[in-house]
């Protein structure tokens, strides 16, 4: 399997930061050093800088904080469960690349403003937060903003996407779990990959039995 194509930011300017080089790589996920331009160097995950969500060493943040009398302490949440989830919304409307693009950014689902900064999407989330639930929207063809996402246990997530996809197979209009419980020869995720990805017909999707081997 060919590599995945990185980016190259090497030059560009997001805010006060200019790219200077990637990083040596250390994980799939690229991270650039930055010179920001009060003279400090940071290094940034190359996602955050394409969506505008890190612009700068962190002087702009300890500035406002500074005119509005405010700590500049950060959230120091930065890897933990939370800001993983965070980072996975941006990826899931901005990276063309993951596997199910197709059904949020490339169906023109976004992030609000106000959550592109990670300190606003906590202050929005937290009080409902708790370890393992998944980040859900409420309505799955709006956007990623405060009205229209909440916490739920992630198999209930799982069971809202089985009832958004609605199929008609022998003259009846059923959601596709519904679907495969009535008539399926084959699993939930086999089906939903026929139909999402390889464009099959739902009733041929559903009905046709995996050829083993």
């Amino acid at each position: 399997m060919a590599a995945k194509k990185v980016i190259d930011m090497t030059g560009q300017k997001i805010g006060r930061l200019t790219v200077i080089e990637r990083m040596p790589k250390a994980h799939k996920n690229a991270y650039w050093k930055c010179r920001c331009d009060c003279g400090n160097e940071t290094t940034v995950r190359g996602t955050l800088l394409r969506y505008g969500s890190v612009k700068s060493c962190g002087c702009l943040q300890k500035e406002a904080a500074a005119r509005n009398g405010k700590s500049t302490k950060t959230h120091g949440l930065a890897g933990t469960e939370i800001y993983k989830k965070w980072v996975r919304m941006l990826m899931r409307c901005s990276n063309k690349k993951l596997d199910r693009y197709n059904v949020y950014g490339g169906r023109g689902i976004k992030v609000c403003e106000r959550w592109l900064k990670f300190k606003n999407f906590y202050e929005d989330m937290k009080d409902s937060w708790k370890p393992g639930l998944s980040l859900d929207r409420i309505d799955v063809n709006g956007n990623y903003c405060k009205e229209n996402c909440r916490w739920i246990p992630l198999s209930r997530q799982k069971y809202n996407l089985q009832k958004s996809l609605k199929v008609n197979i022998n003259g009846e209009l059923l959601c596709l779990a519904e679907a495969i419980a009535k008539y399926g020869k084959v699993q939930y995720r086999t089906a939903w990959r026929r139909i999402k990805d390889f464009n099959w017909p739902p009733e041929k999707a559903i009905l046709t039995e995996v050829i083993k081997r």
